[in-house]
């Protein structure tokens, strides 16, 4: 990422004055494109850079760091960073790395989220295999084994209760 000035410091690996300053050019150019109808500028790549940057930082972060799904999150975040980009108002703040972490943060929430909701549905389709399995197919006594230890399978690496969160 040549076109970053990254810092000395680990903490502060993305320069807050420029990107402030390049945000702030790039709205002055979205809001020139919506007085004349037309469609928004692209992003530049020093933004997309920086998106990129505050999303895998944050990704990295312990308290998200350990979900199997991080590069989901990671791109969830960047996603919504080029999303909703043109709502940042350099005149009501000049912190555009608080603005965009706070938006890769709740990204990553809504991905949590959203994957607990499917975990906790695959679940119940783990604990229910029982009922499915009367439903299938068992004449053939190799189709009924192959079921029975799928089943067993599953049963066994799933984790008993997901948490009710």
């Amino acid at each position: 990422m040549e076109g970053l000035d990254l810092q000395e410091s680990k903490a502060n690996y993305i320069d807050n004055k420029k990107f402030y300053i390049e945000i702030s050019k790039w709205i002055e150019e979205v809001n020139k494109a919506k007085k004349l109808g037309i469609e928004n500028p692209p992003t530049t790549e020093y933004l997309g850079e920086c998106y990129m940057l505050i999303s895998k930082k944050l990704g990295g972060k312990y308290n998200f760091s350990g979900y199997t799904f991080v590069d989901d999150m990671i791109s969830d975040g960047y996603m919504n960073c080029i999303l909703y980009a043109d709502r940042f108002d350099p005149e009501k703040g000049s912190n555009p790395f608080a603005y965009f972490t706070r938006i890769i943060w709740f990204a990553f929430l809504r991905r949590i989220a959203k994957e607990k909701k499917s975990y906790k549905l695959k679940y119940k389709l783990i604990e229910n295999m029982d009922v499915i399995k009367t439903f299938l197919s068992v004449e053939d006594p190799d189709n009924k084994l192959y079921i029975d230890q799928y089943v067993s399978y599953l049963k066994e690496f799933t984790v008993e209760n997901p948490k009710e969160e």
